[in-house]
């Protein structure tokens, strides 16, 4: 998958770099600054043919690794590997997240259901099609099985508008999620060093599981919620974010591949029954 992901990078940063009309665009607009991802090189590529007749004809990563004073960085170091770091490299992980609201009225009711053990909130992002002919069939069917199998429970799972997922009286489908006011606000303008503030927010009290494929944002949310998750990792570095916080304690990491009913139904089990 990794080298397949670089070929695609590859190809699609030469196919770029080759079309001389979007150069000639680029250039006639006269950009003061240049922003890219770290981890993507084409960009650096892209930089030095457009502003090479301006006195950058050094290699952009060589002058980044020498003049760079600050590297903001998308993680939490709390959660990540313990590692050699510098004074250079400063984490920002869920600055970006937006904070929560006041839950809508049809949510307050979901949450509320009279008669439930709690809610388990299924949700694999915008970017995971759940209607029947893209999501794998296995994955489908584990998840309605499992919401069958715990009828004490309310389900809440996010999914596409065009889909159509067969009625149960315990699950509620819905083609947007309140993610961040169901798992908590994020009180980001308190400093970044206060810990008894930074994770002192409010969490809905029914709330009991949480279903992801792992995004970055999903996980940084999570991980401040402290609610216990199961992630189902698709792709990208949705494995790495499900593995850090695996090694936590507070999520089961399921493979895609081999998700059946019977291992979700056990981790569902497991998590909303152990103590812990």
């Amino acid at each position: 998958m990794i080298m397949s992901f670089s070929r695609l990078q590859k190809e699609s940063c030469e196919y770029i770099l080759q079309d001389n009309n979007t150069m000639t665009t680029l250039q006639n607009a006269h950009f003061d600054v240049g922003i890219t991802e770290v981890f993507a090189a084409c960009g650096f590529g892209l930089f030095e043919r457009l502003f090479s007749r301006y006195g950058f004809d050094t290699n952009l990563q060589q002058l980044i690794n020498t003049r760079v004073n600050y590297v903001l960085s998308n993680s939490d170091e709390f959660l990540d590997i313990a590692q050699p770091s510098t004074g250079k490299l400063v984490h920002i992980g869920g600055i970006a997240l937006p904070e929560a609201t006041t839950l809508p009225k049809d949510f307050q009711l979901v949450m509320g259901r009279k008669g439930s053990k709690g809610v388990v909130l299924i949700s694999f992002g915008s970017n995971a099609p759940t209607v029947q002919v893209r999501m794998p069939a296995n994955m489908r069917v584990a998840i309605l099985e499992a919401v069958s199998h715990f009828p004490e429970y309310t389900f809440i799972w996010k999914i596409d508008k065009e889909d159509a997922v067969p009625e149960m009286p315990n699950l509620f489908t819905t083609s947007w999620v309140p993610q961040t006011a169901l798992l908590g606000e994020l009180l980001l303008r308190v400093s970044f060093h206060v810990l008894s503030h930074l994770y002192s927010f409010p969490v809905h009290p029914n709330l009991r599981c949480f279903v992801s494929h792992g995004g970055l944002n999903s996980v940084l949310e999570l991980t401040r919620s402290g609610k216990p998750a199961i992630l189902i990792p698709l792709f990208g570095d949705q494995h790495r974010n499900a593995k850090l916080v695996e090694r936590k304690g507070s999520a089961i990491v399921l493979g895609k591949e081999s998700f059946t009913s019977k291992g979700f139904i056990g981790a569902l089990r497991k998590t909303l029954e152990d103590k812990r």
